[in-house]
C-alpha cells in the first residue's frame, strides 16, 4: 500500500508499507505504472532516510498518499478511455448483435470493467487508490480492489470555456462538484454511440443530471470517504 509519494514536473516516488517493512520505490517518468528500482528497510524513518541519501527528497517534502492525489488532473486518462470506446465500440456491436446475451446488464458491467482496468489502474497503480463506479448510482464493482482511498472524477470547464447543458441550456453548477459518469452521441438522439462526444454529469446530493460537450471539460479526482 502507497503512505507516501513525492512528484515533481518529470518524476515519481513512492514509500509502500508492506508486512513490517517499508519499500522505497523509484519509477522513471511520472506516468510510469511500474517501479524500476525497489529498496526495503526496516522502518519508516530509514525509508525516509534512504531516500534524503539517494534521491536528495527531505522527510518533509513527502505528501501522503491519500492527499497527494485529491484534485489531480486526470484529462488525459478520461480522453483516452473515450478514444478506446470509439475504436472498439463498433466490434462490441457486431459481437453482441451475434450473441443470445440474455444480459440487460452486459454494456454497463463491460465499460465499468474497463473503467477498472484503463482508467484507475493507469492513475492508481494496483490497490493505491480506486474511482467511483462508472454509473449514476455508484453501483458495483466488478474487481475487488483493497485500497482505503476512493475517488469522484469531477467535471470542470476547459479554460477560456463556459460550457452548456445541450438540453437545458443552462449552466451546470461546476462549483457544487459534478461527477463523472458517462458518455454519450450528439446524433442519434442522444444514444450510447460513438462519437461520444458528451459527457454525463450528475450533482449527486440532487441527483440533477447534465449533459455537456466533452471537448469543453478538464477532469480532476476528489477523496470521498467511502464508496
Amino acid at each position: 500500500m502507497v503512505k507516501y509519494l513525492f512528484r515533481d514536473e518529470f518524476s515519481k516516488f513512492a514509500i509502500e508499507e508492506g508486512d513490517d517493512v517499508y519499500y522505497l520505490m523509484i519509477y522513471e517518468h511520472l506516468k510510469s505504472p511500474k517501479p524500476i528500482k525497489g529498496f526495503m528497510f526496516e522502518s519508516l524513518d530509514k525509508a525516509f532516510e534512504d531516500a534524503k541519501e539517494r534521491l536528495d527528497i527531505n522527510k518533509d517534502q513527502w505528501k501522503l498518499a491519500e492527499e497527494s492525489w485529491n484534485g489531480e488532473n486526470v484529462t488525459n486518462q478520461i480522453a483516452l478511455f473515450r478514444d478506446f470506446l470509439n475504436v472498439v465500440w463498433p466490434s462490441l456491436d457486431a459481437l453482441m448483435a451475434n450473441h443470445d446475451w440474455h444480459d440487460v446488464w452486459f454494456t454497463s458491467q463491460w465499460l465499468q470493467v474497463n473503467w477498472e482496468f484503463l482508467v484507475e489502474r493507469q492513475i492508481f497503480g494496483k490497490d493505491n487508490g480506486a474511482l467511483t463506479p462508472f454509473s449514476i448510482d455508484k453501483g458495483k464493482r466488478v474487481l475487488p480492489h483493497n485500497s482505503e482511498y476512493v475517488y469522484n472524477v469531477f467535471a470542470l470547464p476547459k479554460k477560456n470555456c463556459d460550457p452548456l447543458d445541450v438540453k437545458k441550456n443552462i449552466k451546470p453548477p461546476f462549483n457544487k462538484g459534478l461527477r463523472f459518469f458517462g458518455l454519450l452521441s450528439s446524433t442519434r438522439e442522444y444514444g450510447l454511440y460513438p462519437p461520444f462526444d458528451l459527457a454525463k454529469l450528475v450533482l449527486d446530493s440532487t441527483r440533477e443530471l447534465f449533459l455537456v460537450p466533452f471537448s469543453e471539460l478538464d477532469f480532476h479526482l476528489f477523496r470521498i470517504t467511502t464508496l
